[in-house]
């Protein structure tokens, strides 16, 4: 079983991502406070630490594969924009997914520590 240095199994982290709630391919109004977002958000930083991460990689990992979802999802409905003749929008979407995986390349760039299989790949 491969894990990170912090301990943390790649399954556990996909069995994590798995069993999020999964969100329509479109926007749909939010029905939860700022606070409650915040709320599990946290628990699920905090779960990471409790499952015995140490350090930052295992931050850095679930940040990258969080940014991978928002690119999924941002090109998604770029496409489906694109599809409804909504091309104006369809830029805005597609832009914002560029922007996340500018983000994506910036970690990459990010050392945490010597261990850190994800620099500069």
């Amino acid at each position: 079983m491969t894990t990170t240095p912090d301990g943390i199994s790649f399954s556990d982290l996909q069995n994590m991502l798995a069993d999020a709630p999964k969100e329509d391919d479109r926007t749909t109004p939010q029905e939860m406070t700022r606070e409650e977002i915040e709320d599990i958000a946290d628990k699920c930083l905090n779960m990471a630490n409790d499952l015995g991460a140490r350090g930052p990689l295992v931050h850095k990992v679930m940040m990258v594969m969080t940014l991978s979802n928002l690119i999924d999802w941002h090109t998604k409905i770029g496409e489906h924009m694109i599809d409804d003749g909504e091309l104006e929008t369809a830029r805005a979407w597609l832009r914002d997914a560029g922007k996340c995986q500018a983000m994506v390349d910036i970690l990459y760039s990010v050392q945490c520590g010597e261990d850190d299989f994800l620099v500069n790949q």
